[in-house]
């Protein structure tokens, strides 16, 4: 399904792509916006940015096959913010993880064990999950004792 190429990604372009692309999960299985935090749709331009797409046509290309069926088997309700998320760390969570790791994640990680039936189906185990919160875990702690330390 080819709907927009070599378009931007933007908020304004994501707005435009996201409902048509996945109307069929609007409105039961997908909540049109990004979530309650004003910062959410910055957070996820950084993250998309991150993992290295630039144009609708790169979210288009890493799309599981199967991923609306996936969640409406899994009857699993989002909004954009965590739909764009599902794309990426399905297409390859050790990408998504290590191109955060850095920036540090912004979201807390122990809420993807909300989703452990979509992730297992897609090989992304809740051991991979625990390991991937320690990670974070302790980078943030890293991060904290450097700062006391200057």
């Amino acid at each position: 399904m080819r709907i927009f190429t070599k378009k931007s990604i933007s908020i304004k372009s994501l707005n435009k792509y996201l409902p048509k692309r996945f109307s069929v999960l609007l409105p039961d299985n997908l909540y049109s916006g990004y979530g309650d935090c004003y910062t959410n749709e910055l957070d996820l331009l950084w993250e998309i940015e991150k993992y290295g797409l630039n144009y609708i046509e790169d979210i288009e290309r890493i799309i599981p096959k199967d991923l609306i069926e996936t969640l409406l088997k899994f009857k699993k309700k989002t909004n954009y913010l965590g739909l764009m998320r599902y794309i990426m760390i399905t297409n390859d969570y050790e990408k998504y993880f290590n191109a955060l790791q850095n920036g540090f994640i912004q979201w807390d990680l122990s809420s993807l064990h909300n989703d452990d039936k979509i992730f297992s189906y897609y090989k992304l185990t809740p051991d991979i999950i625990d390991l991937k919160i320690k990670e974070q875990e302790l980078a943030e702690q890293n991060l904290k004792a450097k700062k006391e330390y200057v």
